[in-house]
């Protein structure tokens, strides 16, 4: 990377090493691409302390990001954008302010239940939709099924995972709508597209 001539507007002729926080799906394009000699990735995970919540694909995407010499920032949230200077404030878990330099900001809001879920009797302790971690039917309520963002299951909330649980919803779901259990299993599948 040093000597390494930067392309693209910014980069007529002079060296730009600025950081870069990338979200799933950007790092792969930008770090195999283009803009990789001209810029420093840097990859923040707001209040994680992993990249991604499945530790088997945390561990192989830590290690990829340190292969492409991407820098990694867990555990830091988004409090302001200062577009006009291209400088980002991230607060830590310890309350400290820290402000980064950036040619490209992709920022992820951190998750949580949407409140109307979270006040609700279909919530766990943490405002999540409690449901069974195999058939994603309710703890509680038989006639309620969830999937995806809204569940209490323990995988992370992606793509690739509400497409796995679907077919166990629906199928469980034909089978409690005629009177009978439902027998299909979520496995926890779940992916990362940023690899």
């Amino acid at each position: 990377m040093d000597g390494a001539q930067p392309v693209g507007p910014r980069g007529q002729g002079r060296q730009d090493r600025r950081r870069v926080r990338l979200g799933h799906g950007a790092s792969s394009y930008l770090s195999d691409g283009l803009y990789l000699p001209c810029l420093t990735f840097f990859v923040d995970v707001p209040s994680q302390p992993a990249m991604f919540a499945v530790p088997k694909y945390a561990k192989a995407l830590s290690a990829l990001a340190d292969e492409r010499n991407v820098t990694k920032t867990l555990s830091h949230d988004l409090v302001e954008v200062d577009s006009a200077n291209r400088v980002a404030t991230f607060k830590t878990d310890a309350g400290e302010l820290v402000t980064k330099e950036f040619d490209f900001l992709h920022a992820v809001p951190p998750q949580g239940p949407l409140a109307s879920i979270k006040e609700s009797p279909l919530a766990d302790a943490a405002g999540w939709v409690s449901v069974s971690q195999q058939s994603l039917q309710h703890t509680k309520f038989a006639n309620v099924f969830s999937l995806g963002d809204a569940s209490s299951l323990a995988t992370s909330k992606t793509a690739a995972a509400v497409t796995a649980q679907t077919p166990v919803v629906v199928e469980n779901l034909k089978a409690a709508m005629d009177g009978q259990v439902g027998k299909a299993v979520y496995d926890g599948y779940s992916a990362s597209a940023a690899a």
